[in-house]
């Protein structure tokens, strides 16, 4: 049995419940012409590359050996993200902008420290059993 599969499952309906929420904040579907307004197109960078983190934790999910080179990629990701969400969690506090954003912000940063850090101790959990692994092979004299 895999022993990461419940970290994983928890992992990616956290990145599912974040990115409906971020749909639903950033009121991304508006029409054409409003979305190019400079403003929306602020939204949009910050968006876009946030809807492959469900897909990504969906893949890793399903199966770990298959798609474990997303692990660098998903980390990779999830620092830049985190800086971004405490950048705009500075901002907010320092400009007193309102209770809801300050509040989604810090769930968001949280979020997103609790997601690295478990991948980085699944990550390091399947280097450790590789190694183990690795060395009680018996029979493999080549």
């Amino acid at each position: 049995m895999d022993a990461h599969k419940p970290l994983r499952l928890v992992v990616f309906l956290y990145e599912l419940i974040r990115f409906i929420d971020m749909v639903k904040e950033m009121r991304f579907f508006l029409f054409i012409n409003e979305i190019i307004q400079p403003d929306n197109l602020q939204l949009l960078v910050w968006f876009a590359p946030n809807m492959l983190f469900p897909l990504m934790t969906f893949f890793l999910f399903l199966s770990l050996d298959t798609y474990m080179s997303y692990f660098p990629l998903y980390i990779a990701g999830k620092c830049v993200t985190l800086a971004l969400s405490i950048r705009h969690l500075l901002g907010a506090m320092l400009y007193q902008q309102g209770g809801n954003s300050i509040l989604f912000t810090f769930f968001l940063t949280v979020g997103d420290l609790v997601c690295i850090i478990t991948f980085m101790l699944i990550r390091n959990s399947l280097k450790k059993r590789g190694k183990h692994d690795e060395e009680n092979v018996p029979g493999d004299e080549t």
